[in-house]
């Protein structure tokens, strides 16, 4: 906030969980009456409807670039360290599908009903370096990762690339 005040810019939030309606407890959204300039991707979505990175990296891109046609600063922060990396570098995402995809569906009811290892043993046929790569206890990711694979893509190769993304807008970071 202080750097957008000082700077002509406007905030964009990198939350995961500010995009969110009504979920302003425990996420720290700064109050409508705090906003002494314009804040961005707060508020978007339901809860009960589908986001991702890849959906968050199109509308921040569209409100960053709004910002800089009316030759404002915008400002990224907050939150997903996901979520600015989609925002700012070159990443490109796998198209899958974010509503009604069966093979999401049939990997949440395998974890809901025999748990992360069975999605590990999965992934393991399909992608064992990204076994290595993802917390056990992260099932998402672990979804995330056989979607992927079923989409010929690997997660293990995606993951290995992390660092060498290229800015995708001139970035300062701090």
């Amino acid at each position: 906030l202080w750097l957008a005040q000082r700077h002509d810019g406007e905030i964009v939030s990198a939350d995961s969980m500010q995009v969110y309606r009504y979920l302003d407890i425990g996420t720290g959204k700064v109050l409508p009456h705090e906003r002494r300039v314009p804040h961005h991707l707060i508020d978007v979505t339901d809860i009960s409807q589908p986001y991702s990175a890849a959906l968050y990296q199109i509308t921040a891109r569209t409100a960053i670039d709004d910002i800089c046609l009316r030759g404002l600063l915008p400002v990224v922060c907050g939150g997903t360290g996901l979520y600015v990396r989609a925002a700012l570098d070159d990443m490109d995402f796998p198209p899958g599908q974010q509503v009604n995809n069966a093979l999401r569906a049939e990997l949440e009811s395998l974890a809901d009903s025999k748990g992360a290892d069975a999605l590990i043993e999965r992934l393991r046929s399909l992608d064992p370096a990204a076994v290595d790569l993802i917390h056990p206890n992260n099932t998402r990711r672990l979804i995330r990762a056989i979607e992927m694979a079923h989409e010929g893509r690997r997660y293990s190769q995606q993951a290995s690339g992390f660092r060498a993304y290229r800015p995708h807008y001139p970035t300062r970071y701090f």
